[in-house]
């Protein structure tokens, strides 16, 4: 089949393969008399007519040349095998290797009187973050595991901080009934009400980091590193022994991240993609929640700062307590639409 794109001087010529299934450009005429057009096309399809071809044989092909010459492989090509991947049993937990850099956003808890406040870390090491709820058996069942192997987490440097979800709903006796659930439990570790917010905002993240926009369950877990940064969200209950595995990847290149996160072996055709935290600041603003956006902001470049700074330590990536405008330009737009609308 020959397509024909005729313009203002020439006409462009496409031809397709027998099965009309693809076709390509092969040039372009100048425009005429028919007669001298139609002759150009009908020798321009016998040059690209190709016959005598035997199957399971190797040819070369040029445009316009209108022959086939056979080609020989190489006798020691290696032979290829098809093999199976291993994949893991499909289960209702899961285990995300978040890529280096994702920080994890402010956590707000209830005060006495029902006011959040942003939660101080008591410890310089790892942080575990844990979302629960009082009516949640499997939550339940993972504080009590944790409770009695509080010595291999406490040996291991690892900060435990469980977040009721219970008065997230409006429960007005949702402290009553995590304080007698917790004490069930025998937990050791700090605990606290989570504000409606943090469970919010840590929705977002765990969607911003996956894109993919399924809610949090209860039990869902956070391992995060020194720096703030989320190292692994596991979905579902998570044994101490894995959290200890997991803990390794605090000092883990990459690479080597990306590895402990891929269900099966093989072969990467490409380094690891960096990830970018803006993207969380992005999709807060999109939901709505303008304040943790900036602050979500702000914290990140106060944690940039110590490597952001040239050789006077003077910051190259603006004042800690400002958003500079390299880093959220595309923040501060969409803001100013929103307020706009507003």
């Amino acid at each position: 089949m020959i397509g024909l794109d005729p313009g203002g001087k020439t006409v462009g010529v496409a031809l397709s393969d027998p099965s009309r299934m693809v076709a390509s450009p092969t040039e372009h005429l100048k425009r005429g008399k028919f007669r001298d057009l139609a002759a150009r096309l009908e020798a321009l399809v016998k040059t690209e007519e190709v016959g005598g071809l035997v199957a399971d044989k190797f040819y070369f092909i040029s445009q316009g040349q209108g022959v086939a010459v056979r080609w020989t492989p190489p006798g020691n090509r290696a032979q290829l095998v098809a093999s199976t991947p291993q994949t893991k049993t499909t289960t209702d937990t899961a285990r995300i290797v978040v890529p280096p850099g994702m920080r994890l956003p402010t956590l707000w808890t209830k005060g006495e009187r029902g006011e959040p406040l942003p939660y101080q870390r008591t410890g310089k090491g790892l942080f575990l973050v844990n979302l629960w709820a009082s009516y949640c058996g499997p939550c339940l069942e993972e504080l009590t595991e944790w409770g009695s192997a509080a010595a291999k987490l406490r040996a291991r440097g690892i900060e435990v901080l469980a977040l009721n979800t219970d008065g997230v709903l409006g429960d007005e006796d949702a402290r009553g009934k995590a304080l007698k659930a917790i004490k069930g439990t025998g937990f050791p570790f700090a605990w606290a009400e989570a504000a409606p917010l943090t469970v919010r905002t840590l929705d977002i993240f765990s969607s911003a980091v996956l894109d993919l926009w399924n809610p949090l369950p209860v039990p869902s877990t956070f391992l995060i590193d020194a720096r703030g940064e989320v190292l692994i969200i596991y979905k579902g209950p998570v044994h101490t022994d894995q959290i200890i595995a997991d803990a390794a990847l605090a000092s883990a290149s990459p690479e080597e991240r990306r590895t402990a996160g891929t269900p099966f072996a093989g072969r990467w055709v490409e380094g690891p993609q960096p990830a970018d935290s803006r993207r969380v600041a992005l999709q807060l603003l999109d939901r709505d929640e303008t304040d943790s956006s900036i602050r979500y902001l702000q914290d990140l470049i106060v944690s940039l700062a110590p490597q952001a700074q040239d050789e006077a330590r003077k910051p190259t990536v603006g004042d800690p307590p400002s958003l500079p405008p390299k880093v959220d330009m595309q923040t501060r737009r969409r803001y100013r639409q929103k307020k706009r609308t507003e």
